[in-house]
């Protein structure tokens, strides 16, 4: 709650409200967002959240409820010990990524934390069926934790034809019935995914296939299981090994990286698992998703999380697998120094928590809510509006009560931005001058790029009002008047945040 009150929401997380705020009917969500290379369940959420308020606020508190139901699995089903459950529930990932930030992440980890629950009793019947309804909904948030949904059911599968070859011959109808309904969904979920052919998100696939990106993939492994901000100020996705890495170089920072990943695996993480089923398990979710940010989508810190995430879960269920040893698949003097330190490594996660919570409380985590604010109080609050660059500058119409705003580089009047061929990344010159060609005057520009005074008197603007010092460095918002001799003698400015919204 602390939080998400003094979270200033990014571009990410109002676009999809965005799209659901403009989506007339269900069909006409599904196609509104098929550039966006998400499932539907987070956009079906917001779309039936709309019909109840408009406000973000509202949004923010459905995400809050979501996290706060995990945290109530966390602590109330989870077969580890209770200070280990009060670690994990105050974590970087359960209280900023997957909670502040209102992404569609946080319904993926009630599902697999609901899944969690339900695994102990996943043979039976009824429950099993419930047990695949969970898996099905699962496969309708993001891709990754489809892909830890995935590792989870091939494991009961697994399992079952192995170890539980009676309860098969009694129960196989119920079983085949889960399999069918999982299936459809996973079915679904790839239709859903299928890309337009005017697709042009600039970082859908990478094309790097260098041993170097093989080896940065792998680095984010040690970032999901130790992230450590590099920075109080811009915390955010940065990693502290990044100031060797800038430095002296890479190379050096990746191997210091990857030897912390090797000593971690060794000492903390393999004697951990008791069961061999478990460590296959998280071992091949952790592969699936090496491959997809190696291959198409090099990723966040939100989206290497989730290989933390699977090793909890696969560390959940251990308990409850066949295959469970009494004693840990390495030497036993290693699980003496795994328990000690598991405590080090959580308590590492509750430090970037802390630098998390309090550089938002202190810091603008976006200006654009700043930016818009001022919009609408100024005396320029009925000018036509243009903006660039448009995937930043969306987050400012987003606070703005008519959405107005033109993205020349899109050449899209209001509405939300979609991902097609046509919307390059052209210089704020370049946008300047196809705003001037539409012919709209007097023009209030928006820009998310610093416009020297030079170029802007060249370009016949008027500076009005900058707004910096925001976490999220590339959200930082320059206004401008067209033609400059638009503008009255003075202007009344009042940034939300003095401190870092500088006229």
């Amino acid at each position: 709650m602390f939080g998400a009150w003094h979270h200033e929401p990014w571009r990410d997380e109002t676009h999809s409200w965005l799209i659901a705020q403009h989506s007339s009917s269900i069909a006409d969500l599904f196609w509104n967002k098929r550039y966006e290379g998400h499932p539907g369940g987070w956009y079906v959420l917001l779309y039936g959240l709309k019909s109840l308020s408009q406000s973000w606020v509202a949004v923010q508190v459905m995400h809050g409820l979501l996290a706060m139901g995990s945290a109530y699995l966390l602590i109330t089903r989870s077969s580890f010990p209770w200070v280990v459950r009060v670690l994990l529930l105050f974590g970087y990932f359960f209280v900023y990524e997957y909670a502040v930030i209102a992404r569609n992440y946080a319904v993926g980890v009630l599902l697999l934390f609901g899944l969690c629950a339900l695994f102990p009793r996943r043979y039976e019947r009824g429950v099993h069926i419930g047990w695949c309804l969970l898996l099905a909904l699962l496969w309708q948030t993001n891709l990754f934790a489809l892909l830890l949904g995935l590792g989870m059911y091939g494991l009961f599968w697994l399992e079952l034809l192995i170890y539980r070859q009676d309860v098969w011959k009694t129960n196989w109808p119920y079983y085949v019935g889960g399999a069918i309904l999982a299936g459809g969904s996973l079915l679904l979920t790839y239709i859903d995914l299928l890309p337009p052919d005017d697709l042009s998100f600039p970082m859908v696939v990478h094309g790097d296939r260098s041993l170097f990106n093989a080896l940065a993939t792998l680095y984010s492994l040690k970032q999901a299981l130790l992230p450590l901000p590099d920075s109080f100020h811009h915390f955010w996705n940065g990693d502290l090994l990044d100031i060797i890495g800038n430095k002296t170089n890479k190379t050096i920072q990746g191997a210091i990286g990857l030897s912390l990943l090797a000593a971690m695996g060794y000492a903390i993480i393999l004697p951990l698992f008791r069961s061999r089923l478990a460590l296959l398990g998280w071992v091949l979710i952790c592969l699936a998703i090496q491959i997809v940010l190696f291959s198409q989508y090099r990723g966040s810190l939100r989206h290497h999380g989730h290989q933390f995430l699977a090793l909890i879960i696969c560390l959940w269920i251990q308990p409850y697998l066949a295959d469970l040893r009494p004693k840990p698949l390495v030497l036993k003097r290693n699980e003496t120094l795994a328990y000690r330190l598991v405590p080090v490594v959580l308590g590492v996660h509750i430090l970037t928590t802390v630098v998390a919570l309090l550089a938002d409380w202190q810091y603008p985590f976006s200006m654009a809510r700043a930016t818009a604010q001022y919009i609408r109080q100024s005396p320029q609050r009925d000018w036509f509006r243009a903006g660039h660059t448009y995937y930043a500058v969306e987050n400012v119409a987003a606070h703005l009560p008519d959405f107005r705003m033109y993205y020349p580089t899109a050449k899209q009047h209001n509405g939300f931005i979609m991902w097609r061929v046509n919307n390059g990344l052209p210089s704020l010159t370049i946008a300047t001058n196809m705003t001037k060609e539409v012919g709209r005057k007097p023009a209030l520009l928006v820009f998310s790029g610093y416009l020297s005074n030079d170029s802007a008197r060249y370009l016949g603007l008027k500076p009005i009002i900058s707004f910096k010092g925001s976490i999220v460095t590339d959200e930082q918002f320059w206004l401008f008047a067209y033609p400059a001799d638009s503008l009255p003698p003075r202007l009344p400015a009042r940034p939300i945040r003095a401190s870092v919204a500088q006229q």
